[in-house]
This record gives C-alpha cells, structure tokens and sequence, in this order.
C-alpha cells in the first residue's frame, strides 16, 4: 500500500521535475535519463528491491525493532532465557 502512494507521487513529482528548466540546462548524458519520469521510477524500484528486500514497511519496522532493543526493551523469548539461566544459576 505504502509503495503504491509513493509510486503514485513519485510519478506526479517526477512528471514536474522532467518538464522543469533545470533539467534542460543540463548535459545530454543526464538530461535524457532525467526527462524520463518512468526510467527514474524504473530505477528506484530496482534500488528499492535490491536495498530493501523487505519492502519499504518492512525496512521501517526493522529498523524500529531495533532501535527498540539498543533501548533495553527485550523480547518475550530472551525474557525466558535469561530467567532459565537465572533459575540455573541459583541451584
């Protein structure tokens, strides 16, 4: 769902951008690729797929899950490890 919002304002966005003024100043080489919204969308779903295999969401919440954890807060698996061992040690 969040890709197709993104796809859908990249699209408009890039549309803009290709028909800009800045875009025509600039050399062959850069201004054909640029003038092209859907070679651009093109290539940042390929980045997309290549660099965040797990979707866009999917990067998000991991990165969130991990932030969580350098925080202290454990999962309910490591909880009962660490009880285990803690149960272990004192007999």
């Amino acid at each position: 769902m969040l890709g197709g919002v993104l796809y859908t304002l990249l699209d408009q966005r890039l549309g803009v951008l290709a028909a800009s003024s800045h875009i025509a100043t600039l050399p062959s080489a850069l201004r054909i690729p640029l003038s092209q919204p859907m070679f651009l969308l093109g290539a940042l779903f390929v980045l997309v797929v290549l660099f965040l295999p797990g979707g866009i969401s999917g990067s998000i919440a991991r990165l969130a899950g991990g932030r969580r954890r350098e925080l202290g807060a454990e999962s309910p698996r490591h909880r009962a490890l660490l009880a285990e061992l803690s149960a272990a040690e004192a007999e």
